[in-house]
């Protein structure tokens, strides 16, 4: 006995619609980009740009006036240092200087520190000191 015709049609329509779903999380989520920033403006241009995934410091970036606003990330995004401090073992500064609400990630999207050390700097009190 033979399937009705319905049945049978909706295989490749459930395949078509499988395929169509996990394009549009890649697209939500994925950026094909990396970028180098050196500043608190160069990281929040990283942030606000949907084509970037991975964000490189090199060195010791402090958040500063430049970043104004909260920005929302729809994508998934690694902030790590270059290769070579890596290479060397060494950690890049992150501090976000006391700041809050900078960042406001999706649904289902992430971000991930690598070889970078995050901080919030107090007045008076230096980020590397122990228990901060």
């Amino acid at each position: 006995m033979r399937a009705p015709a319905f049945a049978r049609s909706s295989r490749p329509a459930f395949f078509l619609l499988a395929l169509l779903w996990t394009y549009l999380q890649a697209v939500s989520c994925g950026a094909q980009g990396a970028v180098l920033v050196r500043s608190s403006a160069e990281l929040a241009a990283a942030f606000a740009n949907p084509t970037v995934s991975v964000i490189y410091l090199n060195d010791t970036v402090t958040i500063d006036g430049s970043w104004s606003q909260t920005i929302t990330v729809t994508r998934n995004v690694t902030v790590r240092s270059t290769e070579e401090r890596e290479a060397e073992g060494v950690y890049c500064l992150l501090d976000f200087n006391m700041r809050v609400m900078l960042l406001s990630l999706a649904a289902g999207c992430t971000l991930e520190f690598r070889g970078v050390e995050v901080c919030i700097h107090v007045a008076g009190r230096p980020c590397l000191e122990e228990g901060n």
